[in-house]
C-alpha cells in the first residue's frame, strides 16, 4: 500500500467535505457557497479546509453560533444556542450540536 498516495487521497475527501458543509452553511464571513477561498498551500487551486476559514469545529453549523468549552468534560464544546429541533436538542432544549456530531448533522440535513 502507498501510503503517500492514501494520505493525498483521504485529504482530497477532507477537502470536499469540507466544500460540501461550506456550501451547506450560509453563514456572513465565511463566503456565499460557490466563491472560491485562497488556495490551501499543499493543494493548489482548492479552497482551504482550515477549522477557521470554514467554520467547522468552531462554529455551529445550525446557529452560527461559537462552539464553548464543557464546564463538565475537560477537552469537549458545545453549542450554547436553543434549538426549536427535537432530534438535535436535549430535554431542556438546548442545542446537541458538537464539532464531534456537527458532520453527521450536516450528512442528514443534506439527505433530507
Amino acid at each position: 500500500m502507498d501510503t503517500k498516495r492514501l494520505a493525498q487521497a483521504l485529504n482530497t475527501i477532507a477537502l470536499g467535505f469540507a466544500e460540501a458543509a461550506e456550501a451547506l452553511t450560509e453563514s456572513p464571513g465565511l463566503g456565499k457557497p460557490g466563491e472560491v477561498g485562497r488556495a490551501d498551500v499543499h493543494s493548489p487551486g482548492v479552497p482551504s479546509a482550515s477549522p477557521t476559514d470554514q467554520g467547522h469545529l468552531s462554529v455551529c453549523p445550525k446557529h452560527k453560533s461559537s462552539y464553548l468549552p464543557s464546564k463538565f468534560q475537560e477537552g469537549t464544546f458545545y453549542c450554547p444556542a436553543d434549538s426549536d429541533d427535537p432530534a438535535w436538542s436535549n430535554a431542556k432544549g438546548k442545542c446537541r450540536i458538537t464539532p464531534d456530531n456537527a458532520a453527521e448533522y450536516l450528512r442528514i440535513r443534506a439527505a433530507a
